[in-house]
């Protein structure tokens, strides 16, 4: 549990978007926001987290020991929707 808060503190976010990324790095898509909402109040209530969770947050403060520049766009948190984002167009191209 100390570890999960330190890696937000870190990243400079709050527990809950970093279990949410955890869960994002851990099973390949977002999480159901009810299945993030039942593990937060477990970890909020009871202090257990699932393992990749913890293992998500040890390699952020490990990564940060390391001197690594640590930027929450490398874990995927940023402040952006990605309903705002603005899709990237294909460029096209034709030979006449």
């Amino acid at each position: 549990m100390e570890h999960f808060v330190k890696a937000a503190e870190i990243l400079q976010t709050g527990e809950y978007q970093v279990l949410e990324q955890a869960y994002f790095n851990w099973h390949g898509a977002y999480a159901p926001e009810e299945d993030l909402n039942l593990l937060f109040a477990r970890y909020m209530q009871f202090g257990v987290l699932p393992h990749w969770a913890e293992k998500f947050a040890i390699n952020v403060i490990s990564d940060f020991n390391s001197q690594i520049v640590v930027n929450p766009g490398f874990y995927s948190l940023s402040s952006f929707s990605p309903r705002v984002a603005c899709a990237k167009k294909i460029p096209t191209f034709s030979i006449t």
